[in-house]
């Protein structure tokens, strides 16, 4: 993701921020070498798992999902606005439109999810006419965002709604925060299951809330789901996946394995039609 906002925008102004519980020191001082390398500004801000007790955890997924819903209280005071972008993503184009974007009053903007959104609202009660964001992108409006007090509330909705949530934080954003949020193209958040047509410079052509078609610049793409949908899975059939390999191979992190790669033996199997051994 950092590779290609500094590919695709000026970053001489970025401020970045990395929420963390305390990365290995080895980890952390490469990731501050790159840094220095792209010429962005970094603050680590350090957040307390305690914060989270009781909150759902399953499989891969652990607190770390729920750091977003810590960066209105961790980030200064005198920010009244941060754009969140989660680690799977490229970013292929600038972003000084949305950075710029009036909120109208707006805890923040987002682009709605077009996984199953009908049955998590009727999974968590939110009313049948209002969205269901997905949290991958989200330009915060951190001012209304601290008298949200979503760690606070949050508890309070998992102590009597905790079988509810299926998709983490991300529900407890949709079911605090209800119609308060503004909705966004998605090109803005490309996911794997918007309904689009994918061209190589970047462009989509994809329909808004009122099936008009449009065609516009993809400006952040998102590899949301597990296994293929990952740009670094040895199956994945992302049209965007060259955009990942691409500028991975510009970071310290070039070399590596891709996930779900069978091994030598096991494609010359595989070629021979030969059974596992």
């Amino acid at each position: 993701m950092l590779q290609t906002l500094v590919d695709t925008n000026d970053v001489s102004g970025i401020e970045l921020y990395l929420i963390t519980s305390g990365q290995k020191s080895s980890t952390e001082r490469q990731l501050q070498q790159y840094l220095d390398k792209l010429g962005i500004c970094c603050v680590y801000l350090r957040v307390d798992h305690g914060i989270f007790a009781g909150f759902p955890l399953s499989g891969h997924i652990s607190h770390a999902t729920y750091y977003r819903l810590a960066i209105p209280g961790l980030l200064p005071t005198h920010l009244t606005r941060a754009l969140y972008i989660d680690v799977d993503t490229c970013v292929t184009g600038d972003l000084s439109r949305i950075w710029d974007l009036d909120l109208q009053g707006f805890a923040l903007a987002a682009v709605r999810d077009p996984n199953q959104p009908e049955a998590d609202k009727a999974r968590l009660g939110i009313p049948a006419d209002s969205g269901y964001l997905n949290a991958g992108v989200m330009l915060m409006n951190l001012e209304k965002l601290r008298e949200a007090e979503l760690i606070s509330r949050s508890v309070q909705y998992l102590q009597h709604n905790l079988e509810r949530v299926m998709w983490w934080d991300q529900d407890l954003l949709n079911v605090l925060l209800s119609d308060d949020w503004l909705e966004l193209p998605p090109v803005w958040n490309l996911l794997p299951k918007h309904d689009v047509t994918v061209e190589r410079d970047y462009r989509a052509m994809w329909c808004d809330s009122a099936g008009v078609p449009c065609i516009d610049q993809v400006r952040i793409v998102h590899f949301a789901g597990g296994g293929w949908s990952k740009p670094w899975h040895y199956n994945c059939t992302s049209p965007y996946r060259h955009t990942y390999l691409e500028a991975r191979a510009k970071t310290p992190w070039w070399k590596f394995r891709p996930t779900g790669k069978p091994s030598l033996a096991s494609r010359i199997r595989n070629r021979l039609g030969l059974a596992p051994s």
